[in-house]
């Protein structure tokens, strides 16, 4: 069976004398008579001072983290100044933020904290979403009260009890003693924590071997068998039950080790038609001007230094290079005008000579109408895109960036046809009639679970309540997916909790792409349960669409 290591840390300096050595004398004494007595390890640091707190939960990483000592009646609890002056041990209160702080970035394996301190229940309340039990005191304690309660504590955690049974038989022995102070401590839990099924050890510790085994875990960005395409990392995660019972996972965690925002710049091209004139023949309508080319930069960091030029075979021999070339900074979020090629900037006799060998016989009547043209072979069509932009830059870590991008036609519902005409002006034709959405997929439902980091956050701790049966000798299968508003890079590493066992994923080291003015997180929220049972086309893929939240 696993060691319980208890960290006692005790603290008071030169104002009023506590009895700490009376009160670990006791709980030490309870402790070997109990029936676990050898399951214990004991460490204690005395006259503990801000920084030896770190210094000792790196160490001794406890599961058990024991404080005593004065606190204030404003939170905070007392420690010692390291600058001693005149012989004295000069107070040094922690506030319970940075209690909260410390917590948050090492607990490690702590299960339980109690703060046997003056009213320590606000730290108690700082500290508890980092720690599944947390005890502390609502008003003054006096010492002797403080000395039975943690010993009779103590006394049933070492005979097997809960965490919850332990803390109520500490409040039953001051009634016993007489001592009216049994509502003066208090049992604070993490969210969706039950102390009566928190067990440090005996036969349901969550320390004793876990009959339940992650076989595999594997990033996925995509399910083919179920045609669907996930905008964000997901962990599919399999269980293997060996045991001969039905198991039940009820919560799991994420802990983020390390999380930084990705400052790529994510750069689109799209070109539309710049015109004051409307024009509109039957069910189609059309504009006619100069074609302007934009930028928009959808990363988190800024694109310095931003190289493009525009490539097109027609564009290359009408306009000259330096009307197709631009050279600037494009913030983060920023779209900015790039190229605006004119008629009056185009080589019309080149056009004429182009326009000439160009097969354009099957054009329609109504773009030549709106075009303004008389015959096919007075208009270029673009067929795919306005041509492809080389570009470079150096993002804002140094690293410089390049590659070829289409410039794309605008969004539009419906049809659409570009063209360029014998005078050198752009003219886009467009029809509102849009066709029909097609038939949704459907498939048999399964389960993704959806988290959302913080970005502010470099390091935190995420809990999310579960309910799956996993019969014996079954597996079970379900996913994960990890999210963020910004891109990032991220390390992390879940814990599941599985009846009373505790199971670790390996870490993983995740690129988590999300852009600005991309609206990935559309239909997912931190915590919720889908259930994805159709799915939507869209721009060539299919992706999960939200059915069911639970």
């Amino acid at each position: 069976m696993s060691k319980i290591k208890i960290l006692f840390l005790g603290a008071y300096p030169d104002i009023k004398p506590l009895k700490l050595d009376e009160e670990v004398r006791a709980i030490r004494q309870k402790l070997r008579m109990s029936e676990h007595r050898d399951t214990f390890d004991w460490d204690s640091a005395w006259a503990v001072r801000p920084d030896d707190l770190l210094q000792m939960l790196n160490e001794h990483k406890p599961h058990i983290v024991h404080f005593s000592g004065h606190g204030s009646p404003s939170g905070e609890i007392i420690l010692v100044d390291e600058n001693v002056i005149n012989g004295n041990r000069n107070p040094k209160p922690v506030s319970p933020e940075a209690l909260r702080r410390l917590f948050q970035v090492v607990a490690d394996n702590v299960r339980v904290v109690l703060l046997n301190a003056c009213y320590s229940r606000i730290q108690a309340e700082a500290i508890k979403d980092f720690v599944d039990c947390v005890i502390g005191m609502n008003s003054e304690i006096g010492d002797q009260a403080a000395i039975i309660f943690a010993s009779s504590f103590y006394r049933a955690l070492g005979f097997g009890r809960s965490v919850k049974e332990a803390f109520e038989q500490g409040r039953v022995a001051l009634m016993l003693e007489g001592i009216p102070e049994e509502n003066t401590p208090e049992l604070l839990c993490r969210s969706n924590v039950d102390p009566s099924r928190i067990f440090l050890i005996g036969a349901e510790s969550e320390f004793l071997e876990s009959p339940v085994k992650i076989v595999d875990a594997t990033e996925v960005s995509d399910l083919p068998e179920r045609r669907i395409k996930f905008g964000f990392p997901v962990i599919d995660f399999k269980f293997q039950n060996q045991s001969n019972i039905a198991v039940f996972l009820w919560r799991f965690e994420l802990e983020v080790l390390h999380l930084e925002i990705d400052p790529t710049p994510v750069l689109e091209f799209t070109g539309h038609i710049v015109s004051a004139k409307h024009l509109g023949v039957g069910a189609w309508e059309g504009v006619r001007g100069p074609l302007m080319v934009s930028v928009i930069n959808h990363g988190w960091g800024t694109a310095h230094n931003f190289q493009a030029e525009l490539h097109e075979r027609v564009l290359d021999s009408m306009f000259p290079k330096p009307t197709r070339q631009f050279s600037g900074d494009v913030e983060s979020g920023e779209k900015r005008s790039i190229y605006i090629l004119t008629k009056e900037m185009a080589d019309i006799k080149k056009l004429h000579s182009i326009l000439n060998d160009h097969n354009n016989s099957w054009c329609n009547e109504t773009a030549l109408r709106i075009a303004g043209v008389e015959e096919p072979k007075d208009l270029y069509q673009f067929r795919y895109s306005f041509g492809i932009v080389t570009w470079s830059c150096i993002d804002q870590t140094g690293k410089r960036l390049e590659g070829k991008d289409s410039v794309q036609f605008p969004s539009h519902w419906g049809t659409q046809e570009f063209y360029l005409t014998a005078k050198g002006e752009f003219v886009q034709v467009f029809s509102m009639l849009i066709g029909g959405t097609g038939k949704e997929a459907g498939f048999d439902s399964d389960i993704l679970y959806c988290t959302l980091l913080d970005t502010s956050k470099e390091v935190q701790r995420r809990i999310y309540p579960v309910s799956r049966r996993i019969p014996p000798r079954d597996l079970d299968r379900f996913h994960v997916m990890v999210a963020c508003e910004k891109s990032c890079y991220v390390k992390l590493k879940f814990r599941f909790f599985i009846d009373d066992f505790t199971i670790e994923s390996d870490e993983y080291e995740l690129h988590i792409w999300h852009p600005r003015n991309y609206t990935l997180l559309d239909g997912y929220k931190d915590g919720k349960v889908i259930r994805f049972d159709r799915v939507l086309g869209s721009h060539g893929g299919t992706y999960l669409t939200v059915i069911d939240e639970e």
